[in-house]
């Protein structure tokens, strides 16, 4: 019976033991509970709030939407996690005091925010801030003011207790990853710049032209200024070819750009989804002829970017101006296929120097020749136009294809026959503004551009007749120097009086490419390569025809036609 007695006491303190434990533990967690409470701002509690929600007016309707969707969004929560009803005001209908309890969104007279801020939330950012009598919130899409709101009501909310505390001195600031954020998306991509930047040559302006992995928004900043890839206004992102146009005079004060490109993942109608913006910088150097003109020419590369820009590296840092003279692919398919432009003209180059394109008869072959335009500099689409470079005046033409429209070849698929004849009107117009053209004040280098050397056959298909016409019309424009390609031969054909009567051809054509010559050494065959390098110096123009070992392989002389001796000046 004592024994009983003994166990009895001894069950009986345990547990008595425990319950004073327990009962320590509760009201520590209800002291707790109640510190916290009373450190935070109390928001809603016992279905009732004295907050009002606070947002900002707008001229944009779009932006008044996001709010209107953002203030319904929060309201529903409200509802949701505290029975609570709160209602909403615009921040002029309440004047701005410190002690009036407000949820305050977007950037007021209540809380001003930097531009630095609002810029590097991005689309995946948002900001959460508290004071005494407010909370401050801030994100540039209504996806991540959601995320914000939802923030809010998951830390700090009690469903059980229907209340919204939340501490003072708050400061969230947090991105969300780009996954949760796509809506609909499948994966997130992170973008990269997959080819260039190249800087053309188009009429008065240079065109920047690179490539992404994905669509996007791109834009290039030159001297502070941003030049938009865009179209009426509209920036432009269902693409991965970004075409960014930017003053020759501009860029030239400026030598240097940076190149900008922003992920567009979905542009919806209201708050496009958007990712992070990637940037690069390059210097540029405009044409310096000081110490002379110096210009390398690849043509008929046809796809083997490798060999033609080691032959293309014979003047080093001294190249002034890079001359893609076409055929640089061998067949058109695709954007794949056109890539090697890009790769060609960027390893040249490195985005630092201008580059002239000139479209030849392979790359008009193939499914992907209606691409070519947004991966080479044009004049609005154009494959013909002037260009002015300091005192260098250019023209650059396009003959199309090499064959008569109907050929079977092209499978009815080919018009050049208009297309030619708007060239001879252009022709005529340049002559008639020669003292704003080729004439121009400060002019003394004037250069002709083009695949095919039509000057050098009266016969030539598939329009002699036309060609014989621009042909005349380049020999009154004084031109100094042709450079061409297309025969896959290197020879100059300099102009030749016969019975002493001048041929209407009254300037040099250089036909300046060997193409993918197999060359065996030993056991071992490589594939060589031979472009033109040009040099116009003290009234000599020096033609230079380059290996892939850098090397003369043959060079002809001719005579600048413009030069005036400054010691005659």
């Amino acid at each position: 019976m004592k024994t009983i007695s003994k166990n009895f006491i001894i069950i009986f303190a345990v547990v008595a033991l425990i319950a004073l434990v327990s009962t320590a533990a509760l009201v520590y967690c209800v002291l707790q509970r109640e510190s916290e409470y009373i450190s935070g701002q109390v928001v809603a509690d016992n279905s009732k709030t004295d907050y009002v929600l606070v947002y900002p007016t707008s001229d944009d309707i779009d932006v008044d939407n996001m709010y209107y969707d953002v203030i319904n969004y929060t309201k529903r929560k409200f509802t949701a996690y505290t029975n609570t009803e709160i209602r909403e005001i615009l921040d002029y209908e309440q004047e701005n005091n410190t002690n009036f309890p407000e949820i305050v969104f977007g950037s007021t007279d209540r809380y001003e925010y930097s531009e630095e801020e609002i810029e590097s939330l991005g689309h995946t950012g948002f900001i959460v801030r508290t004071s005494e009598h407010k909370i401050f919130i801030i994100a540039n899409y209504l996806t991540t003011y959601k995320k914000a709101i939802d923030y809010l009501f998951t830390s700090y909310a009690d469903k059980d207790l229907l209340t919204l505390k939340v501490p003072i001195g708050l400061n969230t600031v947090t991105h969300v990853p780009e996954l949760e954020i796509l809506e609909g998306a499948q994966q997130e991509i992170a973008g990269s710049i997959t080819y260039g930047p190249t800087v053309f040559v188009t009429g008065d302006n240079y065109q920047i032209i690179y490539h992404s992995n994905i669509k996007g928004a791109a834009w290039v900043e030159v001297d502070g200024i941003k030049y938009y890839d865009e179209y009426a206004g509209i920036i432009k992102s269902e693409s991965v070819h970004h075409v960014v146009t930017v003053p020759i005079e501009a860029l030239d004060n400026a030598k240097s750009y940076k190149i900008n490109f922003t992920p567009v993942y979905n542009r919806k109608a209201y708050s496009p989804v958007r990712g992070a913006n990637i940037s690069k910088e390059y210097s540029f150097r405009p044409v310096d002829t000081s110490d002379g003109l110096q210009v390398y020419s690849i043509a008929d590369s046809h796809s083997n970017t490798e060999a033609c820009v080691k032959a293309a590296d014979f003047y080093g840092d001294k190249l002034d101006m890079l001359v893609l003279c076409g055929d640089i692919v061998s067949e058109c398919h695709s954007d794949e296929t056109i890539y090697d432009i890009a790769t060609i003209a960027y390893a040249v180059t490195k985005g630092n120097l201008p580059v002239v394109f000139a479209r030849g008869n392979h790359d008009i072959r193939g499914a992907g020749s209606e691409l070519i335009a947004s991966h080479v500099g044009t004049n609005d689409g154009n494959m013909f136009f002037t260009f002015r470079l300091g005192n260098i005046w250019g023209v650059v033409l396009d003959c199309g294809e090499d064959k008569d429209d109907g050929h079977v070849e092209y499978g009815g698929l080919v018009y050049f026959e208009k297309f030619r004849k708007a060239q001879t009107e252009f022709l005529k117009n340049v002559i008639t503004n020669a003292d704003s053209e080729y004439n121009a004040p400060g002019i003394e280098y004037r250069i002709a551009i083009c695949h095919i050397p039509f000057p050098i056959s009266k016969e030539y298909a598939p329009a002699p007749e036309i060609f014989n016409e621009w042909t005349a019309m380049l020999s009154q424009m004084n031109i100094d120097i042709m450079l061409s390609g297309h025969k896959h031969k290197i020879y100059v054909k300099k102009s030749v009086a016969v019975n002493g009567v001048t041929s209407d051809q009254r300037f040099p054509v250089v036909v300046g490419s060997t193409s993918n010559v197999e060359v065996t050494e030993g056991i071992r065959t490589r594939v060589e390569y031979t472009g033109t390098a040009m040099e116009i110096k003290d009234g000599t123009i020096t033609i230079n025809f380059t290996d892939t070992s850098k090397n003369i392989v043959s060079q002809e002389t001719c005579v600048h036609k413009s030069y005036k001796d400054p010691s005659e000046s």
